[in-house]
């Protein structure tokens, strides 16, 4: 009887894996798409048509990790341990007892060479370092126009809670006060430039 069970179950587990391996997109981003036909007033069961078709691309918000950019670099970033200090390169403190637990903020992307997920033609650090300055220094006047001018760059990214970012940045974005635009900050995706919204 042990037998028996143990070979439905391995039949099981290979039903899932080619049900998992035969449901993966296409290359091309056809995907198969399950659609029922309407049910009639008869009793046979309703019929199922898996029909591939090509879904446009979803408008993803702002991906912390690399970003909306149109090629990358590939292998380890070389900036990987950036973040880790503030800006200045002194140690990160503490933040304040009276620093909240979750922000919502908007954010602007300065990607350069070396940074995970950098386009291949993208600038050098200090060049990216320089316009991260000047839209930080523009954003606190109109934030939503420097955004635009950043790699990456979202007016509103949503809410974050403290653990998330690296050092250096989570400290820079949750000293900040409400309405408050902070000086470009290193991490291993490029300069964050963060605008506290709430």
């Amino acid at each position: 009887m042990q037998r028996w069970t143990a070979l439905v179950f391995l039949g099981l587990v290979a039903l899932a894996a080619l049900l998992l391996v035969t449901s993966r997109p296409a290359p091309g981003g056809a995907s198969p798409i399950a659609l029922s036909a309407p049910a009639s007033s008869s009793s046979s069961p309703s019929v199922l048509i898996v029909a591939p078709t090509t879904l446009p691309a979803p408008a993803l918000p702002l991906s912390l990790e690399t970003g909306n950019l149109p090629t990358f670099t590939e292998g380890p970033a070389e900036n990987a341990d950036a973040g880790a200090t503030l800006p200045d390169g002194a140690p990160v403190p503490s933040l304040a007892s009276d620093a909240p637990e979750t922000v919502r903020f908007g954010v602007i992307l300065v990607t350069y060479r070396g940074a995970q997920g950098a386009p291949r033609d993208a600038k050098t650090r200090e060049d990216a370092l320089t316009l991260a300055t000047q839209l930080a220094t523009d954003a606190k006047e109109d934030f939503a126009g420097a955004a635009r001018r950043g790699d990456v760059g979202y007016e509103d990214a949503g809410a974050i809670q403290r653990g998330v970012l690296e050092p250096g940045p989570e400290h820079t974005l949750f000293s900040l006060k409400v309405g408050e635009v902070g000086a470009p900050v290193d991490s291993p995706r490029g300069f964050y430039v963060f605008k506290r919204n709430e």
